[in-house]
């Protein structure tokens, strides 16, 4: 996914929106039966020194948003989307905000949020919690990737065809890892997307668990790529 893309997707029910960093809205069911029209801004983090240098992250926590990264994320607060998402003349309304525990995610979430700060003077801004009311939710991290974190793409390429080949094409019975992990220090394999998809599904159950009435509300989510799709 290039940092920057303006792009549309389909995935199901859910509509992804990307811009500069990705949005997405979607309805949901609360537990009563009712049919609420909650919204759900899904926006990615900006690009890392470890995005621009090959590396692969997954789920460590070793990298950090370049200058680049960081005026993405500053750009973004400034886009006129956040405007075209309102249903009313005035600002869009942001009721909740989750992010991932990663630094990186973190950063993103933080001049993004201060750039509302600013923006709000001008009245162009969405109104949104502060970054105290942020919520970090492990299960908001980015997909496992084990022995690979902190290895060249070009190197993996080389050294792991086979699975690499199938995490580009997004085949998950074809991306196998193994991993020596556990107190007996055996040998492990892993369909690290299968596992990145269990743990998506079981975000949303944790993000709607107080979705309850009708009154519309729009969640925004500071995330990561995989786990944004």
């Amino acid at each position: 996914m290039r940092h920057g893309a303006f792009f549309g997707h389909l995935f199901g029910p859910v509509c992804f929106i990307l811009c500069a960093h990705p949005t997405v809205s979607m309805s949901s069911t609360n537990p009563s039966g009712a049919t609420t029209v909650d919204r759900y801004l899904l926006q990615r983090h900006g690009q890392t020194d470890a995005n621009a240098a090959g590396i692969i992250q997954g789920s460590s926590d070793f990298s950090r948003l370049t200058p680049t990264g960081r005026a993405q994320a500053a750009e973004l607060s400034r886009s006129p989307v956040w405007n075209t998402l309102s249903d009313d003349d005035g600002p869009l309304r942001i009721d909740r905000v989750f992010v991932s525990p990663l630094a990186r995610a973190r950063e993103t979430l933080d001049i993004l949020l201060d750039g509302f700060g600013e923006a709000a003077r001008a009245g162009t801004a969405p109104s949104c919690p502060g970054r105290g009311d942020a919520v970090a939710l492990r299960s908001l991290r980015e997909i496992d990737l084990y022995g690979w974190e902190g290895r060249s793409k070009t190197d993996l390429r080389t050294d792991e065809p086979v699975a690499f080949d199938a995490w580009k094409r997004g085949d998950a019975d074809a991306m196998v890892l193994s991993h020596r992990g556990g107190a007996d220090g055996s040998v492990r394999r892993h369909r690290p997307l299968w596992e990145l998809w269990e743990r998506a599904s079981s975000c949303w159950v944790a993000l709607a668990v107080d979705e309850v009435g009708t009154e519309k509300r729009t969640t925004l989510v500071s995330c990561h790529g995989s786990l944004g799709m």
